[in-house]
């Protein structure tokens, strides 16, 4: 059985966008990215260091350690919100704590409160993901 590389074991495949987490980087990465700034994973190597690049770098890659960067969850949105970051991890990385804690539990209770009015099941299921969101972040 061939052995799995360091982000095949994370389920990263390439094309899969990530969130630079840590900005201190030793001499083998690149020292010029930021921190928040999204990469995308552009070849796999087989190390910790695979090769990332920004969306409008196509030929710089930079290895970079995977400890030091996010995956980003495109999978659980609705195809409406296609962008390299969601909307709620870039609030997440623009507002305190509490107002993200805000943001999160007042739309649960948007969404709990009309949906006998108006959306009904899927008003509940919008609720039910923001709730899992709130609580995948405070178990953080």
């Amino acid at each position: 059985m061939e052995e799995q590389t360091p982000c095949q074991l994370f389920g990263y495949k390439v094309g899969d966008k990530f969130k630079v987490i840590y900005n201190e980087y030793s001499n083998m990465e690149c020292s010029n990215l930021h921190l928040d700034e999204i990469l995308t994973l552009r070849r796999d190597d087989g190390t910790d260091f695979p090769y990332f690049s920004r969306d409008n770098e196509h030929e710089n890659e930079y290895p970079i350690n995977l400890s030091r960067l996010k995956k980003i969850d495109t999978t659980s949105c609705p195809k409406h919100y296609n962008y390299a970051i969601q909307p709620w991890e870039y609030m997440e990385s623009v507002f305190t704590e509490n107002e993200y804690r805000g943001y999160l539990r007042g739309n649960i209770i948007k969404y709990i409160s009309r949906y006998p009015e108006k959306g009904g099941v899927v008003d509940l299921e919008k609720a039910k993901h923001y709730l899992e969101e709130l609580i995948k972040w405070e178990q953080n």
